[in-house]
Formats: C-alpha cells, structure tokens, sequence
C-alpha cells in the first residue's frame, strides 16, 4: 500500500530529534546501572563475532553477557547460520547474573520464570521459546480435545518441543526534545512516548539512556532557566 494512503494528509512524519550519537554517554551509563546484558557487535568500530553487525560503533561492551540460548534458539541459529545470515542474541535488561551496579545496589540474577512479557516493538522477526510459563501457554495441535487426558497428554508432550516464529509490524506517535512538553515547559514525560516511532527492538534501553539525558537536561539547562528547551 503507497504511503500516502497509510498517514493523514494533515500529520507531519519526523524524525526522533536525537541522533545515537548524542545519547551514546547515557546508553552506556543506563547499561551499567542496570545491569544490561548482551554482545557488542561494533566495539570501537571493530565488528565483534557473535554481536549485531548493524549496530552503531559502541565504546565498551555491556556490563553483563548475553542470555543463554534456548535449545530452539540454538537450531533457529544454526539454520540461519547455514542460509548465511548472522544471528544474534538481543541485549536483555533481565540481568543474566547478579549485578552490582555504580551505584552499589546489587541486582538478582534473572530466573527466567517466563513471567515476564509486554514492550513497545517495531518490525522484527524472531523466533522464541516460552519458559515456564504452563498456566497460560498450552501448545497442542489442531484436533486435541479442549479438556481431559487427551489434552493434558498432548500438552506433556508439546510443551517443550515447541516454539513460535514471530514477526512485528511498527506505528507512529507525537512528542518534543528532551522529553519535554510542548504545552506545559515544566513537565517531562519518561517513557517510549516520546518516539515517533516504533523501534525495531525492545526499547528498554533507549527509554533508560533519555531519562538519564533528560535528568542531566533539566539539571545542567531547565533549572537555571526555566523555559521550553528546543
């Protein structure tokens, strides 16, 4: 479909206002407060096996190492591997061990309970398996009876030999710089929001590198002057 038939004729398309660059400090500052976890895939403009080719330059690694793959993430590696793709584990805000940030607070291990869901995404393919998680997630074949031995036998056997290959679509929404108001100069809105666009990835730690940009904002710009900041 042609793109003047997806948006309004009267809604102006921008871009999110900061470029990668300007918040590269407070991407790397939010990592090591909160333990993020993952593989550099551009460390200092040398590409790093086993990291996002795609990625832009990165100073330093991340604090933590990246999630263990499942067994389904490892084949759905393997096979993209042999079609010549380069795989790589996304960076996870679920400490992968126990952490103690700059601050002194230590951080748990994840357990990967398979409790945990919900993000703002964008367009992605990707393949997951669920953790433990047999409450609310029953994968049996068409045809399996809804109650009964048949279903809890069909859900013993598929539960763990089963995985969903996702893909993700991306929206578009409104906001200003240094997440701040338009209207109201003296109030700052925190969250995913202030993109005009969905990311292609979990947004976690672009969402922590703003807040640490805007806290430095109000404190180093707002309030020595208070006013509207563009």
């Amino acid at each position: 479909m042609a793109g003047t038939k997806l948006k309004p004729v009267d809604i102006v398309g921008v871009g999110a206002g900061v470029a990668g660059i300007i918040v590269c400090k407070e991407l790397a500052q939010f990592e090591h407060i909160y333990g993020v976890g993952g593989k550099a895939g551009n460390l200092n403009g040398e590409f790093q096996p086993g990291g996002n080719p795609f990625e832009g330059r990165r100073s330093r690694e991340y604090p933590n190492p990246s999630t263990t793959p499942s067994y389904a993430g490892s084949l759905f590696a393997e096979a993209t591997k042999s079609l010549g793709y380069k795989p790589f584990s996304s960076p996870t805000s679920a400490q992968t061990r126990a952490y103690k940030n700059p601050y002194g607070l230590t951080l748990g291990q994840c357990v990967r309970g398979g409790y945990c869901s919900g993000f703002i995404g964008g367009g992605y393919v990707s393949v997951n398996a669920v953790g433990v998680s047999p409450l609310r997630y029953h994968p049996v074949p068409s045809g399996t009876p809804r109650w009964g031995s048949g279903w809890k036998k069909a859900v013993a056997q598929y539960y763990n030999r089963t995985f969903n290959v996702l893909s993700h679509g991306g929206g578009q929404s409104f906001r200003a710089n240094y997440l701040q108001s338009w209207d109201v100069p003296n109030v700052f809105v925190i969250g995913a929001s202030a993109f005009p666009q969905n990311s292609a990835n979990k947004p976690v730690g672009t969402v922590g590198a703003l807040a640490c940009w805007t806290a430095d904002s109000i404190k180093d710009l707002y309030l020595k002057q208070p006013r509207a900041l563009v």
